[in-house]
C-alpha cells in the first residue's frame, strides 16, 4: 500500500500501533 513500506505485514503494524497506543495511554496517566 502507499503509506507503509511493503516489508511491513499487517501483524507487524498492529503490534507497532498497539505498542504506541499503550505507551501513549501510560503517559496520559490511565
Amino acid at each position: 500500500n502507499e503509506y507503509f513500506p511493503a516489508d511491513y505485514s499487517a501483524e507487524q503494524m498492529e503490534e507497532v500501533i498497539y505498542g504506541l497506543l499503550k505507551r501513549w495511554r501510560f503517559e496520559q496517566g490511565e
